[in-house]
């Protein structure tokens, strides 16, 4: 029987099947499993980001190890249920961080003024995150179409503002001199 079972595994190899069928199976690891409001269900590798720090509207997902690596946010109102356990990780090109982007919305910073503007169609409140260029949320706002927020808070450089009403997500990377 031992002599069938080599002969089939040879005969595997020799023809390529195997290479496919090892490259095709997934890992499971240790993962912190995100899920709630959004469709899907988002599990993040521990070994890759290890770090969640909480903010008023959502939450970041960023590594202790390495400050380079890419954060992951997630708002409240999409990811409200965490658990850690063995999954296949779901990697950040899954969407995690994609919302369905509204073309009639849109924010926009007045750098001289230091004021950050939000145009929507939608009568639905936005909750707005400011972050540095490391991932650290700095300030927070709840936006309707037409207001604006100042940013005299905010010392000169670079900042990434993320604006959503649970459907639509829109972003904004700013300079401020």
């Amino acid at each position: 029987m031992k002599l069938f079972t080599s002969v089939k595994l040879t005969w595997l190899v020799s023809i390529g099947l195997l290479p496919c069928l090892v490259c095709k199976a997934e890992t499971k690891v240790p993962c912190l499993i995100f899920s709630g409001n959004a469709e899907t269900e988002h599990s993040i590798d521990l070994a890759k980001l290890n770090r969640i720090t909480f903010g008023n509207n959502s939450m970041i997902i960023s590594s202790s190890k390495d400050d380079a690596s890419q954060s992951v946010e997630l708002l409240y109102s999409l990811y409200h249920h965490l658990e850690i356990g063995d999954a296949i990780p779901t990697g950040l090109e899954s969407g995690i961080e994609s919302v369905d982007t509204d073309s009639d919305s849109r924010i926009y910073v007045d750098a001289q003024a230091k004021f950050l503007y939000l145009q929507s169609a939608s009568s639905a409140k936005f909750s707005i995150g400011i972050f540095n260029i490391s991932g650290h949320l700095l300030m927070t706002a709840e936006l309707n179409d037409g207001d604006a927020v100042t940013l005299e808070a905010l010392t000169p450089g670079m900042y990434i503002a993320l604006a959503s009403d649970g459907k639509t997500k829109l972003s904004l990377k700013f300079i401020l001199n």
